[in-house]
């Protein structure tokens, strides 16, 4: 069941897919008082539907941002910059970031799985959706969603969960969403306890314990 401070988007999306994308974000997703940042954020949609929600605090980096159709709001700071020098940004998500997401844009950096390796020690939480292969930029050796989640793990990242799939019409293809549990200040309580960050990550919502 969708959580009731999340509405649904009010607001003409860059991305066609995004209000079905955001549907299935909401039900798993808990925003609230937290930090985020969109690597790859193009049009701003993930950044404006989570600058909405309660105490958060947003940021969206892009080396493509259209700031005339995007408006200022107080909670929202839009950053010019290339993924490709993610480096640039490691003071950022190493001190300001809860969750980051990166949706369709992995593939096209000259090393995705450097830039997943270093989310995944630096950031708490991570949604990520990547082309596979036969998908535009896909890499040949990611085909579906087992190979995906084999590479996120193998990236260092502690938890991986499937939360929801969206249909590309354009190329006929299938893009999933992983919510994924870093390695960043996770509480070390529960460090061996994967059932209860499951629990927690699935059905309560993203809990972050500083």
């Amino acid at each position: 069941m969708a959580k009731e401070y999340y509405s649904e988007i009010d607001f003409t999306p860059y991305n066609t897919r995004f209000p079905l994308m955001w549907n299935q974000l909401r039900k798993y997703v808990d925003f609230r008082n937290m930090s985020f940042v969109d690597l790859g954020c193009g049009g701003g949609d993930m950044v404006r539907a989570v600058s909405r929600i309660e105490g958060t605090n947003c940021i969206g980096i892009d080396k493509n941002i259209d700031r005339e159709k995007i408006k200022p709001k107080s909670n929202i700071s839009w950053i010019d910059g290339d993924l490709n020098d993610v480096n640039r940004y490691m003071g950022l998500l190493i001190n300001s970031a809860d969750i980051v997401s990166c949706f369709s844009v992995l593939p096209y950096l000259d090393n995705y799985i450097g830039l997943l390796r270093k989310m995944a020690v630096w950031v708490p939480y991570s949604l990520i959706e990547m082309q596979y292969s036969g998908d535009g930029p896909g890499p040949k050796d990611i085909e579906n969603d087992e190979d995906m989640e084999r590479l996120l793990y193998s990236c260092g990242y502690v938890l991986v969960y499937w939360i929801g799939q969206t249909h590309l019409e354009i190329r006929d293809a299938s893009r999933s969403i992983w919510l994924c549990l870093g390695s960043a200040d996770r509480p070390t309580r529960y460090t061996t306890d994967y059932n209860y960050l499951r629990y927690h990550a699935i059905h309560g919502g993203l809990v972050y314990v500083r």
